[in-house]
């Protein structure tokens, strides 16, 4: 039997044995609190109906918001209806709607989204849900009143709620720092600056370069500054997604010489390099609110602003001097390179706004095509998140 008979039958197999990939197993709860298990539809819009199967069955059934309590997902996504108000273009309007429930505990966070539209509530237990958008009419930071209010008893979140935004991932978070009120900070989208400075060896590859002057060249270790700026977006509770922009400008140098009797030889290589870095990195940080240590580690690519590969030859022979200059730019390097980059340090708080960092970081660029020269570094880098 073929290789291609076989996968064939396997995936039919899988398909009869599994739901459709647009539906999963779930639940719904009628209003007399009768508890059915079955199968749901996943449908774009899953707010105001729900498909429904029931265990055994294949006929698929659609409830509205007004005929259940609540619905789920086995994977422990529910939705649950509530009655909510909104004003859409200056008209007050009231509907049973499916209310996703994000986070739930003593206060519970809730998300709807609804004629394009995501409409975001909290609640305390058997509680009235507090509106956090119904009305476009009312201030933006409005809003930070409603989770004041409703969250006074927990001093520990009062500097997040200054600084929330009507965000689904921020007031998740914030709603499970308040069940908690462990006094831990929430992650929040932050922009940074930094500068330092980098200590940094070259290498010319022999495999890699038909110039032996190149590849036994002994350079200099380079010392340089490095400026840029970085982005950090949070994902999980304490892991960020960070994008960093970065400008550096090296210069490394070898000087041989060799002498016989009053003869001399010199070779005198030099290497400049300007470049733009730009790198992902997952950093993971503690949620301390003042002293927070944090890991890093990305990939990027960094591309060559500038670029010089010269060496002089001076030679002297008796009486007879010569000088000789011979560019390799062009020949010998990269316009880019891949970079490998860790990296750990500390955030020290100063307000529930900003913080200054210090970090050392260590970072390999492996050059593109013309596939030479290496760079490793080692760098020592501050700055100030806000």
């Amino acid at each position: 039997m073929s290789k291609v008979v076989i996968l064939t039958l396997l995936f039919n197999f899988f398909l009869s044995d599994q739901p459709s990939l647009c539906q999963e197993n779930g639940y719904i709860i009628m209003r007399n609190n009768e508890f059915r298990g079955g199968i749901i539809k996943r449908t774009h819009d899953r707010s105001t109906t729900v498909e429904f199967a029931e265990i055994g069955s294949e006929e698929f059934r659609v409830y509205t918001a007004n005929d259940l309590l609540e619905y789920g997902f086995h994977r422990g996504t529910a939705y649950i209806s509530r009655p909510i108000t909104i004003v859409r273009d200056d008209e007050v309007i009231t509907q049973s709607l499916f209310l996703e429930n994000v986070e739930a505990g003593q206060i519970s966070f809730f998300q709807v989204r609804h004629d394009s539209r995501k409409y975001f509530f909290i609640a305390r237990e058997n509680s009235l849900l507090v509106p956090l958008n119904t009305d476009p009419g009312q201030s933006k930071e409005r809003f930070k009143d409603a989770l004041h209010q409703s969250m006074s008893d927990c001093d520990a979140v009062s500097d997040a709620i200054d600084l929330a935004r009507l965000n689904k991932r921020y007031l998740a978070t914030l709603t499970m720092r308040y069940n908690k009120c462990d006094n831990q900070i929430v992650p929040r989208f932050q922009v940074g600056v930094f500068t330092g400075l980098q200590v940094s060896i070259i290498d010319f590859p022999a495999k890699k370069t038909n110039v032996s002057s190149l590849s036994k060249a002994d350079f200099n270790t380079e010392i340089s500054p490095l400026f840029g700026v970085h982005v950090n977006m949070p994902i999980e509770e304490r892991l960020y997604l960070q994008g960093e922009v970065g400008y550096s400008k090296q210069s490394f140098n070898s000087l041989k010489k060799e002498k016989t009797g009053e003869d001399l030889l010199e070779k005198d290589i030099t290497v400049d390099l300007s470049r733009c870095d730009f790198t992902l990195s997952l950093k993971y940080s503690s949620l301390n609110p003042r002293i927070r240590p944090y890991v890093h580690g990305g990939i990027g690519l960094v591309f060559a602003l500038d670029k010089k590969n010269q060496m002089t030859l001076y030679e002297k022979i008796g009486a007879v001097e010569s000088t000789e200059t011979f560019d390799w730019t062009d020949d010998e390097m990269s316009n880019y390179y891949f970079k490998m980059m860790v990296g750990g340090g500390v955030d020290f708080s100063l307000s529930s706004r900003f913080s200054i960092f210090a970090e050392v970081r260590i970072e390999e660029l492996l050059a593109g095509d013309p596939p030479i020269p290496n760079l490793t570094g080692i760098g020592l880098v501050m700055g100030v998140h806000f």
